[in-house]
This record gives C-alpha cells, sequence and structure tokens, in this order.
C-alpha cells in the first residue's frame, strides 16, 4: 500500500516567494535524510501562486507515523522549520491522507 499526505498551504501572497524557497530545501532534506519517503512541493498550475502543496509519499501509514516521529529529533528539520515559521507567511493548512488504489 501507498500513501500519500498532502498538506495544502495558503501563503501571504507578499511571503510566498520565501516561504516557497524553504519549502523546497525541506522537501530536499527530508527526501535525502529518509529514503524510506519522497517529499515533493506541487503547485496546482490553476490555483494562486500562494497555494502550494507538500505531498509526502510512503509505503505505510506506520511508515508515516515513523517518519513523523524521527522528524522530532532531526537538527536539519527542525531549523528549516522554524525559518519556515518565522516568516509567519502561512494563513492556513489542510493535511489530506490518499491511498493508492492498485
Amino acid at each position: 500500500m501507498t500513501i500519500y499526505r498532502v498538506r495544502t498551504v495558503d501563503l501571504a501572497a507578499e511571503k510566498a516567494s520565501a516561504a516557497r524557497e524553504v519549502m523546497v530545501r525541506a522537501a530536499a532534506h527530508l527526501t535525502a535524510r529518509y529514503p524510506e519517503i519522497h517529499v515533493e512541493i506541487l503547485h496546482k498550475m490553476a490555483d494562486p501562486s500562494h497555494r502550494l502543496h507538500m505531498v509526502t509519499r510512503c509505503a505505510s501509514k506506520e511508515a508515516l507515523a515513523v517518519y513523523e516521529a524521527a522528524r522530532t529529533d532531526d537538527t536539519g528539520w527542525l531549523a528549516l522549520l522554524e525559518a519556515y515559521q518565522r516568516l509567519n507567511a502561512q494563513t492556513s493548512a489542510v493535511d489530506s491522507i490518499y491511498e493508492l488504489v492498485e
């Protein structure tokens, strides 16, 4: 079973570029550090440019839980998260979990 967590974030338009840059660095860090998951930042072409989707792909809900727990001690991730939060750019966030139909 493959699981996708899609975190849709709306960003303040004037801060979207800086937030996008941090999100892309975070996705690269997470994908490199945790080989059992893959993280990408997507932008739906029909959406406003300040709405982004952070898509995390992993093998199962259990693998997602293990990954989430591991991030709490990951200093690289925590530094990126702090940089993102300092921007105060996020105006909303919604998580959706999907299962690949095979």
